[in-house]
């Protein structure tokens, strides 16, 4: 109790600061915090310094300094429009404050050397935590790669009070990733963020929450913790011993415990072999993919001469792809998914303003007006000779930032290229994602509520009737499309048959707006049941054949032309099978997905991670549209072939 006064007083007379808190892991040494440019800076601008110092009865490193220059970078401007020969100085002061924990925790970053993995001999014992205040632009001192990624986000969620979220930075993992900053100033959970579990990733929110020893402050999270801390040494170190502890408990009971479903990738094996899909989906020289930028940002790309996949990016930085003009697909299994741009906002929010970018490590010395674009970031990678130089640029490759395009002016701010690219692939049956410059895994609770929702989608009674097992018509390892083309046709027409449905499959009504034609099903049952059908003999197959119906749903609900031509094709289709067209309907009421799997049925469990999160995206997309989504197995029968 006598405690607990002492810190309310302490609160009351003032003894505190709003200070901004990293925690650094994987040290060997207090000078791995801090950037080798700001300890033996080779740049007359630079003068720094550093002293060993005491807080309270800890042992710990101060690093302070200047960066000098004659005239502001903005000066160039004012005298080109005024001819006023300005001559202002500018000064950038900067400081870290950095204490080694008291029996930290051995703890090493992604990035670190080859023998801080999990079959390590031991040797990363010597490896120790410690805290870091920054003061200025002291953040930009600090080592990046021994940040621990997330830290105050997950101080955050801890402490936060029920619903007393205020603030929530989102990034949506998918192929089109979309950056949110929502504020709900009265507080509330994440749902009423919009914060969708199964789709969105948190990069930094605030909170109302209560520490001991601190008390109730706001809290802003993100990589960095920002809360008032005391300036009195022994009660700052007690600060921060609290804060250790509330790091050390789990989330699992916190209605924010949503916010923490991916978790950091440490294994450097393992990061390796995510790099490494990465690359193959950026491609390169002697790769799949050769790009161009037109003056619209517009990127088309040819992969061997065969399969062309355009792409557009918006002024959000959202890319949508299409293949062989035909239907939309979504990121593959097998780990070529798509890379697309996430600016990292939570960065940039801490420097301000900047007017251009250029590309650090490369030959090109031009600058550019404002923010990168996404082929900006990936073509000086793709020009790498070999795999092995790309993946060296994809981690030496910054992208620095500017006030001015003044040649002479040195970069104020430089992000690491991998921290613009969001990225997302399956590899050994596990959902990995590459956010913010590193890699995150899909948690066991967060896995196990994915595997319950596809089970309750697949046990989800369509009510039709029983649907026909599938005759194999043609070779089993027969590579002629249209064979197989036409193995699907006639199976649809037994279904159609049986279940007094319309057979559509390969008839097309084409949007106005669409560059191509579309199926609106396979089979059309009456009162607005659609049937899509796919054999799957991979989790990719079914993650397309959902896109298919998701695509071709969303566009009968809201196209009247799209209506009218099902319309008029229904009547052609409904004559010629002696059937009375007013028995179907031209929009969705509910999507049925036939998934045919060879000599016996595909179940829940067979399904990869990724395409279970798409069944149930497409589950609640087309739950918010009020069209019921079933998912129907069948069995493909093998038949001796002659």
């Amino acid at each position: 109790m006598a405690r607990e006064k002492d810190d309310e007083m302490a609160r009351e007379t003032g003894d505190e600061a709003r200070m901004t808190l990293y925690r650094l892991v994987g040290l060997s040494s207090i000078d791995d915090a801090i950037r080798e440019k700001y300890r033996e800076p080779e740049d007359d601008r630079y003068r720094y310094f550093h002293k060993i110092v005491s807080v309270g009865d800890t042992k710990a490193v101060l690093y302070w300094g200047t960066v000098e220059s004659d005239r502001a970078s903005w000066t160039t401007t004012v005298i080109g429009l005024t001819k006023e020969n300005l001559k202002v100085g500018s000064t950038t002061s900067s400081a870290v404050l950095v204490i080694p924990h008291a029996g930290a925790d051995d703890e090493v970053p992604d990035g670190e050397a080859d023998n801080n993995d999990s079959e390590s001999d031991g040797s990363e014992a010597s490896h120790f935590a410690a805290w870091a205040i920054t003061f200025g632009m002291g953040f930009q001192m600090l080592e990046k790669r021994y940040i621990d990624t997330g830290f105050g986000q997950r101080v955050a969620i801890r402490c936060a009070k029920p619903e007393g979220l205020n603030v929530l930075s989102k990034t949506t993992l998918d192929e089109r990733p979309r950056m949110v900053r929502s504020t709900i100033p009265s507080g509330g959970d994440p749902r009423r963020f919009g914060f969708r579990e199964l789709e969105d990733f948190s990069t930094g929110l605030v909170v109302e929450g209560c520490i001991e020893g601190i008390g109730d402050v706001k809290v802003k999270g993100g990589d960095s913790l920002n809360i008032p801390l005391s300036t009195s040494p022994t009660a700052l170190l007690n600060n921060l011993k609290q804060i250790k502890t509330i790091l050390d408990k789990k989330s699992e009971s916190s209605e924010l415990a949503a916010l923490e479903n991916l978790s950091l990738v440490k294994n450097t094996k393992e990061i390796k072999r995510l790099n490494q899909h990465l690359i193959e989906a950026i491609g390169g020289k002697s790769g799949q993919v050769e790009a161009s930028k037109d003056g619209n940002g517009q990127v088309e790309a040819t992969e061997d001469g065969n399969d062309q996949v355009e792409a557009t990016e918006d002024g959000n930085g959202q890319v949508e792809a299409t293949e062989d003009g035909n239907d939309q697909v979504e990121a593959s299994e097998d780990g070529n998914g798509q890379v697309a741009l996430s600016y990292p906002y939570e960065i940039l929010d801490e420097f301000g303003q900047f007017s251009c970018f250029k590309v650090i490590g490369i030959r090109l010395r031009k600058k550019h007006d404002y923010l990168p674009a996404i082929d900006d970031l990936l073509d000086p990678i793709r020009k790498g000779k070999d795999e092995e130089q790309r993946l060296k640029r994809l981690d030496r490759l910054s992208v620095g930032l500017y006030q001015s395009s003044n040649d002479k002016e040195t970069a104020i701010l430089e992000i690491p290229i991998k921290k613009w690219l969001t990225f997302q692939t399956t590899s050994e049956h596990k959902r990995y994602s590459l956010q913010n410059g590193h890699w995150y895994v899909m948690g066991d609770d967060y896995v196990k509520n994915v595997e319950k929702q596809v089970k309750k989608i697949f046990n989800r009674k369509a009510h039709l009737g029983r649907f026909p097992n599938w005759p194999i018509c043609e070779k089993p390892n027969d590579k002629d499309a249209q064979k197989k083309a036409n193995a699907e046709l006639a199976y649809n027409k037994r279904i159609a048959k049986k279940l007094n449905g319309l057979c559509l499959d390969q008839q097309l009504i084409w949007p106005k707006k669409g560059k191509s034609g579309i199926e609106a099903c396979d089979v059309l049952l009456p009162k607005g049941v659609f049937v899509h059908v796919k054999h799957i003999p991979s989790s990719s197959q079914a993650s397309h054949l959902l896109a298919q119906a998701l695509v071709a749903t969303d566009l009968l609900l809201a196209d009247k032309e799209a209506q009218e031509q099902l319309k008029s094709l229904i009547d052609k289709v409904a004559k010629s099978a002696h059937l009375d067209p007013k028995n179907y309907m031209a929009k969705p009421r509910q999507v049925v997905i036939v998934m045919a799997k060879d000599d016996k049925k595909i179940t829940a469990e067979d399904l990869f991670t990724f395409t279970k999160i798409n069944l149930i995206r497409h589950d609640q997309r087309l739950a918010s549209m009020n069209v019921e989504l079933n998912v129907v197995p069948v069995v493909r029968k093998k038949k001796q072939s002659r």
